[in-house]
């Protein structure tokens, strides 16, 4: 059975409550939703998360027709063993996954010495690595063993500056333009018009420009997994 790890910047209840207010909570649970029905051990961490779990209990009656599915197939069950990244960092996974939106702000991850250990060897090793929207933001931390970053000359999307622009509010409490620091880091950053399902694909490495791609980003890392 495949693994896919994803991993997510924050779990407190007030984090969980803006992503429950259209702050993101799609972009991690569709593309769960998409590794359970293909069958994989989905694994969720977050740093430093011991004793924290999704307040799922937000969402209740008013979930989505997928989400209803993902609780018939053991969807509590899987949030109720959330592990801390640290303690995941070295084991092996088939993919890893970073979700965007409010709930996973990728700029904290891209600090994570965890994370940018395990991304390093993901991509490495030529491990299916995904992310949407935000999410890219987490692939900017560490450097490839020739120094470079890990995103240097690959094709990457993620939230571009005009969707940013667009929704001010939302990007507040980000530290920087991710369209930007991609294009700074050495990618070859690619985007089509604002909230449109873009994704690109650049061998192991999948990327979604926004919210509307995760289904998108989730299919196509499924079809790696399986095809290759």
């Amino acid at each position: 059975m495949k693994q896919v790890l994803i991993i997510l910047a924050s779990l407190d209840k007030e984090t969980c409550r803006r992503c429950v207010n259209g702050g993101g909570l799609d972009e991690f649970t569709i593309p769960y939703y998409l590794f359970r029905k293909a069958g994989y051990a989905v694994f969720v961490a977050a740093p430093h998360c011991a004793g924290r779990t999704l307040d799922l209990e937000l969402l209740r009656g008013n979930a989505p027709e997928y989400l209803q599915e993902c609780w018939k197939d053991g969807f509590d069950p899987a949030l109720a063993r959330l592990f801390p990244l640290e303690s995941v960092a070295d084991w092996q996974f088939d993919a890893v996954f970073y979700p965007g939106g409010r709930c996973c702000p990728g700029e904290r991850l891209a600090a994570d010495p965890g994370n940018t250990r395990l991304l390093g060897r993901m991509l490495d090793s030529g491990k299916v690595v995904g992310a949407v929207s935000y999410g890219p933001a987490a692939l900017l931390g560490g450097t490839r063993c020739d120094g470079h970053p890990l995103v240097f000359r690959r094709g990457v999307t993620g939230l571009s500056n005009a969707e940013e622009d667009a929704n001010p509010e939302d990007s507040s409490s980000v530290r920087f333009r991710l369209e930007d620091r991609l294009k700074s880091a050495g990618a070859h950053y690619l985007s089509r018009e604002p909230w449109l399902s873009h994704i690109v694909v650049d061998g192991n490495l999948v990327t979604g420009q926004n919210p509307d791609s995760a289904a998108a980003v989730g299919e196509a890392m499924i079809h790696l997994l399986e095809h290759g």
